[in-house]
């Protein structure tokens, strides 16, 4: 008796603790003055979501810049205004190292001159 107890508070402390570490981040895009848009579904309906039609939406509600927190509560910023874009890409190119990464595979990057 006493070791299922102990193995249920175990538990319940083990999802608070993955509960409050994917919540890490909570209002840090609202804190830098970028609207975050809800999430279209469920974890396990992601399948089922027409993404083109979800950004589309985004876009013409929140304007050029908006975010959304992705799995583990990580920060993800959506970008479609022009001017910003070019910012990023050409102006302060230096400034924003940590772009993520479309996997494409080394042999098809050197292929295609995209180094």
């Amino acid at each position: 008796m006493n070791a299922l107890v102990f193995l249920f508070v175990g538990f319940l402390a083990l999802l608070f603790f993955v509960r409050r570490w994917s919540r890490r981040f909570d209002g840090f895009l609202e804190s830098q003055g970028i609207p975050v848009a809800e999430e279209p579904a469920a974890f396990w309906n992601f399948h089922l979501v027409n993404w083109h039609e979800w950004d589309r939406r985004c876009q013409r509600k929140f304007g050029g810049v908006w975010g959304r927190y992705v799995f583990g509560g990580l920060p993800e910023v959506f970008v479609t205004d022009p001017d910003v874009l070019k910012d990023v890409f050409v102006k302060q190119f230096e400034a924003f190292p940590n772009r993520t990464s479309f996997g494409m595979p080394d042999k098809v990057r050197q292929s295609r001159n995209f180094s």
